[in-house]
């Protein structure tokens, strides 16, 4: 077994025992929501994919990876597969490199950012808390289908089960799963999904305060290419007063932030994430990201970290 099929095989695996690829407690996953007083379920559910709060045991991981990407102790992968069946190696990340604690209330803070978001939009909408799962976006973005089946079929009778027919995502690869892969291999998997974005731009929100500012837009490729989510983004900026400036690879041309391969080639990832924030840093000093895959690439490859915004840290200032 080759090294990358080895780490291949270890996201599966946790995938199909553990129902995520990362560990992580359900207390942190839900932590978010606390205070915010969301109801359980509902006809209209925000959704997280997790996608956020995996993001710094991500980062602690990947570093941990890129330490040993070209060691000879990556030829004991197929080892550590064997061992990863009985013991969760990738809760010891967090011993190796606990995630920090900034990074961890910073993505908090976004999806808080997001829900008070569709508040203000006039959207009640209810969270799943721990019976939420991770929908396997790593493996389908690795050519890794089977697994999803099951965890799609697991989700719709979890959905039936708190009467949701709306399901709000909050970022572009849960929203891509959502509304066309888990619709794909599992006809019944029927809800009307969407991302914040769309539900923010449809719901004509009115700012309260003008921004006057420039700053940079990088679009994902997901939400820009596969979902076509081009111009409520800018919209909504524009309307909040700021003026967005694109580089030159910009919409469905966007370039990539090297996270589909981070898990893989963490080396390589962190140089096309570098080209990109180099781009984005020529065209402005704030640069806004719609993907938490996309902020924590960008800001990680440069010097400039600060300089790299979630969309929803701009629009909080903007309409709430």
């Amino acid at each position: 077994m080759s090294k990358v099929g080895a780490v291949l095989g270890i996201l599966n695996d946790n995938f199909e025992k553990r129902k995520t690829v990362f560990s992580v407690s359900k207390e942190s996953l839900t932590s978010w929501a606390k205070d915010l007083n969301i109801k359980k379920g509902t006809e209209t559910i925000i959704y997280t994919g997790h996608m956020y709060q995996l993001m710094p045991i991500t980062k602690s991981a990947t570093s941990i990876y890129e330490n040993f990407e070209e060691s000879s102790l990556m030829n004991f992968a197929p080892v550590g597969r064997f061992i990863n069946k009985f013991v969760d190696l990738s809760s010891m990340s967090k011993y190796a490199a606990k995630p920090e604690k900034k990074e961890e209330e910073r993505f908090n803070k976004c999806l808080q950012n997001i829900y008070q978001l569709l508040k203000y939009a006039g959207v009640e909408a209810g969270y799943l808390y721990e019976d939420e799962l991770y929908v396997g976006t790593l493996l389908y973005d690795n050519g890794i289908d089977e697994p999803l089946i099951n965890q799609a079929k697991i989700l719709n009778k979890i959905l039936k089960n708190n009467f949701v027919k709306n399901i709000i995502t909050v970022d572009p690869h849960t929203t891509h799963m959502l509304r066309k892969v888990y619709k794909k291999i599992l006809p019944e998997f029927d809800y009307n999904v969407k991302n914040y974005i769309e539900v923010l731009f449809e719901k004509k929100i009115k700012p309260q305060n003008k921004l006057n500012m420039t700053l940079a837009i990088h679009d994902s490729c997901v939400l820009a290419r596969y979902e076509e989510v081009i111009e409520e983004p800018r919209n909504l900026l524009k309307n909040a007063g700021v003026d967005c400036v694109e580089p030159e690879l910009s919409r469905k041309l966007t370039h990539c932030c090297g996270g589909p391969i981070e898990s893989l080639f963490p080396k390589k990832a962190k140089e096309i994430a570098s080209k990109r924030a180099n781009d984005l840093l020529s065209c402005s000093n704030v640069v806004t990201t719609m993907c938490p895959i996309c902020l924590l690439n960008l800001k990680e490859s440069t010097p400039a970290k600060d300089n790299f915004l979630d969309l929803s840290e701009i629009l909080v200032k903007a309409y709430l």
